[in-house]
């Protein structure tokens, strides 16, 4: 089975986000519920499953939660259900090739998957998560290139 390229993995509805906040967490950090739990100083299991179950984590919890897990899921659902897109803050470094690259792959990708769903041979939200994905990349780029143009409190930029 090929590995989850998990990039383009979105919840479609705030349980399902972070239910794959956790099968990130098992999947590229080996950490299962109970250690989930250890990490997040709470010692009944049945309450960790009443949140994840009806998506009632406290906020407090819930950034602790996927900090843990290493995946914003459910941030990222909140903020696309409200009209928004998620852009990590950029750092002012040069893009090393190997992530033009990956981001020129991603944008081929895209176009490909949306011929696929016009030939009806992907869902919409399959299609829709690879968009976002891709936009998101650019935006990043994007704003990195801008930080070149803003002067730095540290001197010199990395490039």
């Amino acid at each position: 089975m090929p590995r989850r390229n998990w990039k383009y993995v979105s919840g479609h509805d705030p349980v399902d986000a972070l239910d794959k906040c956790l099968q990130h967490a098992k999947e590229k950090h080996n950490l299962s519920v109970e250690r989930i739990m250890d990490r997040l100083g709470m010692a009944s299991k049945s309450q960790m499953y009443g949140y994840l179950a009806d998506a009632k984590l406290p906020v407090n919890r819930l950034i602790a939660f996927e900090q843990t897990c290493g995946i914003p899921l459910f941030t990222k659902y909140s903020a696309a259900s409200q009209g928004f897109m998620l852009v990590k803050i950029p750092t002012g470094r040069k893009a090393e090739a190997k992530e033009l690259a990956e981001l020129q792959v991603a944008l081929a990708q895209v176009g490909s998957q949306i011929i696929n769903f016009y030939n009806g041979e992907c869902s919409v939200d399959e299609t829709t998560n690879m968009i976002m994905a891709a936009l998101q990349d650019l935006a990043y780029h994007k704003s990195e290139l801008e930080h070149f143009k803003q002067p730095s409190l540290l001197g010199d930029h990395n490039g």
